[in-house]
């Protein structure tokens, strides 16, 4: 509201400046799922191929088992699917599918932003049904759903 607001004080329109920062916004968010690496969250079903994410088991100072506060002990516990990883290769295709459409069809006023809230929120839907891991669940439905 307050960008919307001082966009609208300076005279620049909103739809364009949307636009503008939409291929930048979904590859900042694909550089983002780095994260989901290095915390080890949101992982999908335990598989073999090469580019598996290995889970660690995680004990606290008194040697129990803490998956969410320990630190690892170096034991790999399973190896799953990196969905962060598809995650990151799916904005990556999104980022360069709102730049080779808005080269295209010249698409302005809005449509490279609309693009990307739709490309975002289709890959985001599919890929929250494969993961595993522990998400807040609401009405049976992930919050990020």
């Amino acid at each position: 509201l307050c960008v919307w607001l001082y966009l609208r004080k300076k005279g620049i329109p909103f739809a364009p400046f949307a636009d503008a920062l939409a291929p930048g916004i979904i590859l900042a968010q694909g550089i983002g799922r780095l994260g989901n690496y290095f915390n080890q969250e949101l992982y999908g079903a335990t598989t073999d191929v090469p580019w598996a994410l290995e889970i660690y088991y995680r004990v606290n100072e008194a040697g129990q088992y803490a998956p969410l506060t320990g630190v690892s002990n170096g034991q790999v516990m399973d190896t799953v699917h990196p969905m962060f990883l598809y995650e990151l290769l799916w904005n990556v295709l999104i980022f360069a599918l709102l730049l080779w459409a808005d080269r295209r069809f010249q698409l302005g006023h809005g449509r490279v932003f609309a693009l990307y809230v739709a490309g975002y929120t289709f890959g985001r839907m599919i890929l929250e049904n494969f993961r595993i891991s522990e998400s807040m669940m609401i009405f049976g439905l992930r919050v990020n759903t």
